[in-house]
């Protein structure tokens, strides 16, 4: 479940919009997933830092709203991470030295918008995010869940057929519009790579870099590093 907002923002990496499908997937009907890093790397394949750098991303950007449980209410150690997503994102934390669940502002309180958190402040630069949203998809809606297809949950791969799309439609101006397109394209990655999920990766970052519409065959000095097979022997022990 990812929604438009998310889906078609440009200011945030694809895999982010993976570990956004995946932070609503996880919460429950409080509004909230406690899933830790490393829960993340075993579903995207990535590493705990590359997690963290994705979480900050869709942060930054106001798609989800991390919060720190610590163990004596804003001291302490950290107990618990819960990131918010959907309509809950927006019910901020009570200030704190107020208990949740009151029945109403003290006398004399001030519950003006600009109080409460739920408008800006006087001054405040109005500026939103629509204009971010409004903007034409370099990805357009089918031709991404084609490749959300095809990468499965590998989501580097993803993020470097997406990255090579954006790349196409930026600096050469020839966006993919069609499906047929698109699949000519995987099967070109397909046949040059031999299936080989190195391969590929190198196929697409060599045709980003190089800005090519396509992705072509690489030389051999740009061939990845063929990894060692089987487990790793020690000098000195016989193996039988």
């Amino acid at each position: 479940m990812i929604p438009a907002a998310v889906l078609y923002d440009d200011q945030i990496p694809a895999t982010a919009k993976l570990l956004y499908g995946e932070i609503y997937r996880l919460s429950h009907a409080n509004g909230y997933c406690y899933a830790s890093n490393r829960d993340f790397t075993e579903i995207l394949r990535c590493s705990e830092a590359t997690v963290t750098r994705l979480i900050s991303a869709l942060a930054d950007q106001g798609h989800i709203r991390v919060k720190m449980i610590r163990r004596y209410g804003s001291k302490g150690d950290i107990t618990q991470r819960r990131i918010f997503c959907g309509q809950e994102l927006a019910k901020e934390d009570p200030p704190e030295g107020t208990e949740e669940g009151a029945e109403g502002p003290l006398k004399n309180e001030d519950t003006s918008p600009q109080k409460r958190g739920d408008g800006p402040l006087k001054n405040e630069d109005h500026t939103t995010k629509s204009n971010i949203y409004n903007k034409p998809p370099i990805v357009p809606r089918e031709i991404f869940a084609l490749c959300t297809a095809y990468a499965g949950e590998d989501g580097e791969l993803l993020e470097a057929i997406l990255g090579l799309l954006e790349n196409r439609a930026v600096a050469n101006k020839s966006p993919v519009k069609t499906t047929r397109a698109m699949n000519g394209i995987l099967k070109k990655l397909d046949r040059l790579s031999g299936g080989d999920r190195g391969m590929k990766l190198a196929l697409l970052d060599r045709a980003t870099v190089a800005n090519w519409l396509t992705v072509f065959p690489l030389k051999s000095d740009e061939l990845p590093a063929d990894k060692p097979s089987g487990p790793a022997r020690e000098p000195g022990v016989r193996y039988i």
